[in-house]
């Protein structure tokens, strides 16, 4: 037996699974048993690759390793796999623990006028904004959005800070490297703790600087 951890990308609180693999356990088996939806990508860290379903988990990953699951952009990929062992084989996989992580805690921007501060307001004129970053899988905290965009290697923490009515900072954590260099070098401003604020200022609102910074990491992932 083999011990692994599972990291579940785009929850909030951010939620680890520990199992230990038996030999033969596949990608859907350890899935199944972590009660990870089958449409969700396993993404290896030590190699940056995702190892194909049918694959020997036991045989491939070194006992401790990590891995991240995370919503795969096609939906139905892998709903509808079919479980064929016989009930009373032993389990190949055994879940040994769930942790679930703190929040990650960061600073807001304030408006201060004199020794006040201003109440920002919310933005009542975004009418279903708020349903469709959640389709999207992000959290709202206070007036503020928390969430994750895919690459093509792996998941990013990002969040969209409100300033006002339709206007909302971008900041993204432990971009990849190779965004410093080449046509947007100067669109990431280090803000702390591994976050930059990102400058992608669009005219159609803060959905279109999500989906221009996802294209453009994918970009840089694929140099």
């Amino acid at each position: 037996m083999k011990q692994i951890s599972v990291k579940m990308v785009g929850t909030t609180p951010t939620v680890v699974k520990d199992a230990s693999i038996d030999e033969g356990t596949t990608g859907p088996e350890l899935k199944k048993a972590l009660d990870i939806p089958q449409n969700y990508l396993l993404y290896r860290l030590a190699d940056k690759t995702y190892p194909d379903e049918k694959a020997d988990l036991h045989k491939l990953l070194n006992d401790g390793e990590k891995l991240e699951a995370f919503p795969e952009s096609r939906l139905g990929d892998g709903s509808s796999f079919s479980f064929s062992r016989n009930q009373s084989q032993q389990p190949k996989v055994q879940v040994l623990r769930i942790t679930t992580l703190p929040s990650i805690a960061v600073a807001r921007h304030q408006v201060n006028v004199g020794h006040q501060t201003a109440v920002q307001p919310k933005p009542v004129q975004i009418i279903g904004f708020d349903t469709e970053m959640a389709n999207r899988g992000w959290t709202k905290i206070g007036y503020d959005y928390f969430g994750y965009i895919t690459g093509r290697r792996r998941s990013y923490y990002c969040q969209l800070q409100y300033q006002g009515p339709d206007d909302y900072q971008l900041y993204i954590q432990n971009p990849p490297s190779g965004v410093f260099k080449g046509l947007h070098i100067f669109c990431f401003t280090f803000w702390t703790n591994g976050w930059y604020n990102v400058h992608f200022r669009l005219n159609n609102g803060p959905i279109s600087q999500l989906l221009a910074l996802e294209q453009y990491i994918m970009e840089v992932e694929s140099r």
